[in-house]
């Protein structure tokens, strides 16, 4: 009955171990992803005073070629996407 008490104690410590150390191991290859100094970005401002459908099929078009939506400010809408 010990033998059996200590293989489970040993495999749930081997289960936490796995569980705990799976968001580690994926947070560091997401930094490195990031902190890669090789990417190079393009910037684009847009100035849209039309009316909310327009301003939506307009981002929705550049967001189609890789652009992102970084910021807003009043009528102008700030993008980036990689070179």
């Amino acid at each position: 009955m010990k033998k059996h008490s200590l293989a489970i104690f040993i495999v749930s410590l081997l289960v936490c171990i796995c569980l705990f150390s799976i968001p580690a191991v994926l947070a560091q290859s997401n930094a490195n992803e990031f902190s890669n100094s090789n990417v190079q970005w393009e910037y684009l401002v847009l100035y849209e005073a039309g009316s909310v459908e327009n301003r939506m099929e307009t981002l929705n078009e550049y967001g189609e070629e890789g652009w992102e939506l970084v910021s807003v400010e009043d009528q102008r809408f700030y993008l980036k996407r990689k070179r």
